[in-house]
């Protein structure tokens, strides 16, 4: 089980005692002591997708992230990122479009280790797996 802090309840009376650093500035300063409680928090998938999402367009050969038309009524997919959660497993499917001339394979697994590492520390979140779907290659700009 985590540990988390939390501020005292309403109905609890709050502890205070002088904090010297605010006290110098302001003779009136006080703070509150925290109190340790057990618990958890759970991250939705919508915001593990938009955490795969922002991690996928961060490294270099993808140009951007392709909603798909299948699964359309799957819940918690956005611009092409479907996180689902059974059975404690946490499962991350990205949509790329990746740039002309890139190495699907190469660009594949460094987004698959980025998405693996920002989930883990912006959200504590441990993929099981990371699938990388090639949806398509964007061709470079026209030459003027």
């Amino acid at each position: 089980m985590r540990t988390s802090l939390v501020a005292p309840r309403a109905t609890e009376p709050f502890t205070r005692t002088p904090e010297p650093s605010l006290c110098s500035l302001n003779t009136s300063a006080s703070c509150v002591h925290w109190l340790l409680v057990e618990g958890h928090a759970l991250i939705s998938n919508d915001i593990l997708a938009r955490y795969a999402g922002d991690a996928a367009r961060e490294v270099a050969g993808v140009h951007d992230l392709v909603g798909s038309t299948l699964n359309r009524h799957t819940l918690h997919r956005h611009d092409g990122v479907r996180v689902t959660r059974e059975a404690g497993r946490v499962a991350v499917e990205l949509h790329l479009a990746l740039d002309w001339g890139a190495s699907a394979p190469s660009v594949g697994a460094q987004v698959q280790a980025r998405v693996a590492d920002y989930l883990a520390r912006m959200a504590d979140a441990r993929p099981d797996s990371v699938d990388i779907v090639v949806a398509e290659f964007r061709p470079p700009p026209a030459r003027s």
